[in-house]
């Protein structure tokens, strides 16, 4: 309700002043971060103010490089890790130290080139000692944001440089029974759902700019398969993503064999490439009986694949022992 003599202009002017104040987080320190990590009773309240201030100076919204210079403060990030090895963690508890941690390696990746020995020194450490958590992040029975802040973590691992690729390449497990699962997770109201975080993920190996790297992920029987299944009712982002890196990092690669090539874009694969002309876009999707049957026939013919190169070989062994 408009206070008497005050006209519309004038109630502009004070709105953009209220705007204007800075809020308490506006100005969060590297300093007030610490302080806030030695008590228990504020130590997520600090993360959640980090992550806020991380994420909006990449935006330009804030002035304070709180994850530099945090970092050159505790090159080691030593207060964070100590609330991670404090013993078992509430999955919400996780999620933000994931987050805070995703922050400080995607600043590193940005231009903090000078950083990037902190950035592979956390890397290490979270495959050496706490690759069981994030892996218990990824259960389908989690929060969609649970799950997502474990793998936008894994991909800030990845993508920070072609070592910790290779690295997190060497420890990840492909063949995780909750990743099936996690492709057929969508939100058509979230550009950043579960299974569109996923496949960013998959596709930063691809972009780590490690022919060996791009080789090996290839090669992992039926992982990169599964990918094509729905991406009818991707978003035209997401689709672009796949396609684009695809025809890049393997179509034209040197280094990835003929063999593996045509393994990877095989008869079921190519038809739902085809299945691209009748794009649908986002929709209220649900996987099909038939999507299941397809990926369940995917896997049986890479196995009676396997069985004919077998059968094959032992035909030839046979034979040689037979001219002896």
């Amino acid at each position: 309700m408009k206070r008497k003599g005050e006209n519309p202009s004038q109630e502009n002017v004070e709105k953009w002043r209220k705007e204007q104040i800075p809020t308490e987080n506006e100005n969060y320190t590297h300093l007030n971060f610490k302080l806030e990590l030695r008590d228990a009773t504020t130590i997520f309240i600090a993360l959640e103010k980090f992550i806020q201030q991380a994420k909006g100076y990449l935006e330009g919204v804030r002035s304070e490089d709180i994850a530099a210079y945090y970092c050159r403060s505790s090159p080691e990030c030593q207060e964070i890790f100590q609330i991670l090895e404090a013993g078992k963690r509430k999955p919400q508890e996780y999620a933000l130290i994931f987050e805070t941690l995703e922050c400080m390696l995607i600043r590193f990746g940005d231009d903090l080139s000078n950083l990037k020995t902190v950035g592979h020194s956390l890397v290490r450490r979270l495959l050496a000692g706490h690759m069981g958590a994030i892996f218990s992040m990824l259960w389908p029975s989690n929060k969609a944001s649970h799950i997502k802040a474990s793998l936008k973590l894994l991909t800030s691992m990845v993508m920070l440089s072609d070592s910790t690729a290779r690295d997190v390449q060497a420890q990840f497990d492909f063949t995780h029974q909750a990743l099936p699962a996690l492709l057929l997770r969508r939100n058509i109201q979230d550009p950043q759902d579960i299974r569109t975080c996923l496949l960013q993920f998959i596709m930063s190996f691809l972009n780590s700019g490690d022919s060996s790297v791009v080789r090996q992920l290839v090669e992992q029987k039926g992982f990169l398969n599964s990918i094509f299944f729905g991406m009818v009712n991707d978003r035209l982002s997401t689709v672009q993503l796949i396609l684009g890196t695809l025809q890049e990092k393997v179509v034209l690669n040197p280094y990835i064999s003929k063999t593996a090539k045509i393994r990877l874009f095989n008869d079921n694969i190519l038809k739902q490439l085809l299945q691209l002309y009748k794009w649908k876009g986002p929709t209220k999707w649900k996987a099909s009986q038939e999507d299941a049957m397809e990926q369940e026939l995917e896997i049986e013919e890479d196995e009676n694949e396997d069985r004919k190169v077998v059968r094959e070989q032992r035909n030839v062994t046979l034979d040689q022992k037979r001219q002896k």
